[in-house]
């Protein structure tokens, strides 16, 4: 079981490197919840209500944000995730093909 996972845009959405996505497990929430004290920059407990709320606790890079929601439209649209997956594992014997080709 994973509790906590952290995904950047470059790797996940090939987006510029300016957002990161994490996601968490009930036992995750659990253990930051225990700390309730921590409140840096860093601090996830802020958002376990955010959606809810409709209120963010940070102000977040806007023009990232919007570049992932118009990618995500367009990964829909091409057929899903399964579809953009499927493209790069082919992309990726491409360049493997290629590399091999030139020793």
């Amino acid at each position: 079981h994973i509790d906590i996972a952290l995904v950047g845009s470059q790797k996940a959405l090939s987006l510029p490197p300016s957002l990161g996505f994490v996601a968490l497990s009930p036992r995750a929430w659990a253990a930051i919840e225990a700390e309730p004290q921590y409140v840096g920059y860093d601090a996830l407990a802020p958002f376990r209500h955010a959606v809810a709320n409709r209120l963010m606790p940070y102000t977040h890079n806007w023009y990232a944000v919007r570049a992932c929601l118009r990618r995500l439209r367009d990964i829909r649209r091409r057929g899903g995730v399964a579809r953009l997956v499927a493209e790069h594992a082919a992309a990726k014997l491409r360049c493997l093909e290629h590399a091999a080709r030139l020793g």
